[in-house]
């Protein structure tokens, strides 16, 4: 059993843009295949520099503010509720668009690569 807190976790910056924050729930080998669960609050005009990952889907859950996340080249709209997964391989980047920060709750899967 592991019962956290956002307000004890030590808040950290995203290594692809550090005006990106960050609280990291659970990290890698703590719960079978979930490489982490987190939550991460992007300021207006800031975008995650787009990547995918060979060996891991990823699922956001945005919980307040507005942006554009983009899939493969494909923009969909990001609102409070819209629940986006993204597929190994996918190349995908998250944009807030908005004038207020855009809090979004994620988590990555690593996925056996042999059963892709």
């Amino acid at each position: 059993m592991k019962i956290i807190n956002i307000n004890d976790i030590e808040e950290t910056k995203a290594y692809f843009n550090p005006n990106i924050r960050k609280h990291v729930f659970l990290s890698s080998g703590e719960l079978g295949n979930i490489f982490s669960f987190a939550q991460a609050v992007i300021p207006p005009g800031e975008v995650s520099q787009a990547h995918a990952h060979d060996n891991m889907g990823e699922v956001f859950l945005v919980l307040s503010g507005t942006g554009i996340i983009k899939i493969d080249d494909e923009k969909f709209q990001m609102s409070k509720g819209l629940c986006a997964v993204v597929e190994p391989d996918e190349v995908h980047e998250i944009e807030n668009t908005g004038e207020e920060d855009l809090c979004i709750i994620y988590f990555e899967i690593e996925i056996d690569s042999k059963k892709k």
